[in-house]
């Protein structure tokens, strides 16, 4: 039997999935065709969100002042976030389409993984394939 915490995981993803396909197809002006949606397969050709954004230069180093800034983690009362970014190391793929969304190129969903202890995932990550991969989610 499915625990209704499993049920509402599932609710939750169907939803984001339309909600993107809704925000796409409007934005790129196309119909969306369900049929065409591929889990794990390749494209002909490398799509952009296949390669992770990367700084021209390092970024520097911002020095601690001995307090909490740059810490990298927010105390919201009982909660405790900190924020991931989202590259090939720290998500996997779990959801893509090659139809739809800017340049109908479609659009890819990405799960965050190798959290730190003690964290869990809040959300996934969208994001448009015609972009080099590149964002955040929060996890508490």
């Amino acid at each position: 039997m499915e625990s209704s915490c499993g049920k509402g995981f599932e609710l939750f993803c169907f939803l984001l999935i339309l909600f993107v396909n809704h925000v796409f197809c409007i934005e790129g002006g196309t119909n969306f065709n369900w049929n065409s949606t591929v889990t794990g397969s390749a494209h002909p050709s490398p799509l952009p969100v296949e390669t992770s954004f990367k700084f021209p230069s390092p970024l520097p180093v911002i020095p601690l002042d001995g307090r909490n800034f740059g810490k990298g983690k927010i105390d919201l009362g009982d909660l405790e976030v900190i924020q991931v970014s989202i590259s090939a190391s720290t998500s996997q793929r779990v959801w893509t389409t090659y139809e739809g969304g800017p340049d109908s190129m479609g659009i890819s969903i990405f799960e965050p993984i190798n959290l730190p202890p003690g964290f869990f995932t809040l959300g996934f990550y969208a994001q448009p394939n015609n972009r080099l991969l590149f964002g955040w989610v929060l996890v508490a």
